[in-house]
């Protein structure tokens, strides 16, 4: 199995780009979560896991699928059904065929 501490930090990666992503304050956050501020940022950090409520509330807050939270390129299930580590590049398809990651930030091309 895999360490549970990577997948907790892989996490909480994806809730803070989607903090940074919307411009959102922590405690705004803390608020929405009925949380201080520093437990938002003890879960941000990795350092406390987020409950799935807490998730499902986050999405909320966000507006954006839970899904997102869990969809960190290296924590996407195997065929197996464990998740894939590998250096990002690549995630596997519902067919169980590894496939190359769209970028996630890309660029007009030049013409």
């Amino acid at each position: 199995m895999k360490d549970p501490g990577l997948i907790q930090e892989k996490i909480a990666g994806e809730v803070r780009a989607e903090v940074a992503r919307q411009n959102a304050s922590q405690t705004e956050l803390a608020k929405w979560l009925g949380l201080h501020q520093t437990g938002v940022s003890k879960r941000l950090q990795g350092r406390i896991p987020f409950s799935a409520a807490e998730l499902l509330l986050v999405a909320d807050f966000f507006d954006v699928p839970v899904n997102q939270f869990y969809a960190a390129r290296d924590l996407t299930p195997s065929p197996d059904g464990t998740p894939a580590y590998d250096n990002g590049t690549t995630r596997w398809d519902g067919a169980g065929r590894k496939r190359a990651m769209r970028d996630s930030n890309p660029q007009p091309s030049d013409p």
